[in-house]
């Protein structure tokens, strides 16, 4: 009975302490559409029904600012301050 206790106690801890990756910013949905241009060039599109705020993620690089995007607008997102620079990702934020 006393291993059950510890185990439940360390997974409680486990569970509130959380981890970078449970932590991260969600996928931005595919309503936002992404059109990369080239390695370092993202154009993004808002055809979601409401305003969002998007981040752009790049690989090698700072990922962008948290970029609102009313409902159409069309956003052109580039990174040329490394050279190996590469889209990952755009998620909500």
């Amino acid at each position: 009975m006393r291993f059950v206790a510890i185990a439940a106690v360390a997974a409680g801890a486990i569970v509130a302490s959380g981890s970078t990756s449970a932590m991260a910013a969600a996928t931005a949905p595919s309503c936002i559409a992404r059109n990369v241009k080239t390695f370092n060039v993202v154009e993004l599109v808002n055809n979601c029904g409401t305003p969002m705020n998007v981040k752009v993620i790049w690989k090698y690089a700072p990922d962008s600012a948290c970029l609102p995007m009313a409902i159409g607008q069309k956003r052109t997102v580039a990174e040329y301050r490394s050279p190996l620079v590469e889209y990952d990702k755009t998620v909500t934020c």
